[in-house]
């Protein structure tokens, strides 16, 4: 089957209104989420490190959370992969401010992938917001319209756990 331009660009728009996210053409997928908790609630589950591969699509268990996470230049250290095939990865969390914004840097031996999520409160309620695309590496290829819409559809995966998980604690 061939895909051209019509067929990727008919695929992301059915995709944005799918997901209720936002794609563009070069491969960023931003979807959001409201949860009905405050952030002060979403941020221990989200920055949990040893729980990062209950929430986060096609991560195994982690093996090691530096010291210090989720202080600049912390790792999360773990396998990712579906049944056999898997390839140790890690994040790295470029910035943060609690109860507000994380961003990490993905990265293992196929390139790297920019994760930033966004907590804004609204009375008891928290929008989550997460923006991901592939950085470098093999992974650049993926700046596609297809790409934008696999990101996002993995992102909406992800907010639902995390959402999940805060309601269990």
């Amino acid at each position: 089957m061939h895909v051209g331009l019509a067929s990727a660009t008919a695929l992301t728009r059915g995709s944005r209104r799918l997901l209720g996210g936002r794609l563009d053409p070069c491969g960023v997928a931003r979807v959001h989420l409201w949860f009905d908790a405050a952030p002060e609630r979403v941020w221990p589950v989200l920055v949990d490190g040893s729980r990062y591969g209950e929430w986060v699509v096609g991560v195994k268990p982690v093996r090691a959370v530096d010291t210090g996470w989720p202080r600049p230049g912390a790792s999360l250290h773990y396998a990712i992969g579906a049944g056999p095939v898997q390839v140790q990865d890690r994040t790295t969390v470029r910035h943060s401010c609690p109860e507000q914004m994380l961003d990490l840097d993905i990265g293992g031996p196929l390139g790297s992938v920019r994760v930033l999520i966004r907590l804004q409160q609204s009375g008891g309620r928290t929008l989550v917001t997460l923006d991901e695309y592939p950085d470098g590496g093999l992974l650049r290829l993926l700046h596609t319209p297809v790409g934008s819409a696999a990101f996002a559809a993995r992102g909406v995966l992800m907010l639902h756990r995390l959402r999940a998980l805060t309601r269990t604690g």
